[in-house]
């Protein structure tokens, strides 16, 4: 197999089970504070995290059509609120439903404590999470068509 593969070539190879030269490079996430702390330790203020942590080019592949992520697909999500205040944490309710612990005024770079589940029952599934998972949701699909025509796997070719 070629060792000068794309990005997305690298990926669509590793999807299809065929022999891969190395794996995909990807970081999801820096914490701002880790790279501000990395400042002080001696990292240039100017920086490309991909060109000095050598991870790959992004690339997309999508199905232009909400199915979550790391959190379920809701529709509606549910509204981000707070629903206790004290000195140093919060407990909130997330777009997921389900109620945290966090940090004040923090919203990562921690674990959160998970204190209530939006499922701990057939009613709270019933009630308030199969609504919110309908596949023939209009607003679910509104602009598949045109999303699909403009990048279907534009950057895997």
């Amino acid at each position: 197999m070629d060792k000068n593969l794309t990005a997305g070539q690298l990926v669509r190879a590793t999807y299809e089970f065929k022999d891969i030269p190395r794996l995909y490079k990807k970081e999801f996430y820096i914490w701002e504070e880790a790279i501000e702390r990395w400042k002080k330790e001696g990292l240039p203020e100017e920086f490309d995290y991909r060109e000095y942590f050598m991870l790959d080019q992004p690339f997309a592949i999508g199905t232009y059509v909400d199915l979550g992520w790391c959190e379920p697909p809701f529709n509606p999500y549910f509204a981000e609120k707070v629903i206790e205040e004290k000195s140093d944490y919060e407990i909130i309710q997330d777009t997921a439903g389900r109620l945290l612990k966090v940090f004040k005024g923090k919203r990562h770079g921690f674990m959160p404590g998970y204190i209530k589940h939006t499922v701990c029952n057939r009613e709270d599934w019933e009630n308030n999470v199969r609504p919110r998972l309908k596949w023939d949701d209009k607003q679910r699909w509104e602009k598949f068509n045109e999303n699909i025509e403009e990048r279907i796997f534009s950057s895997l070719l």
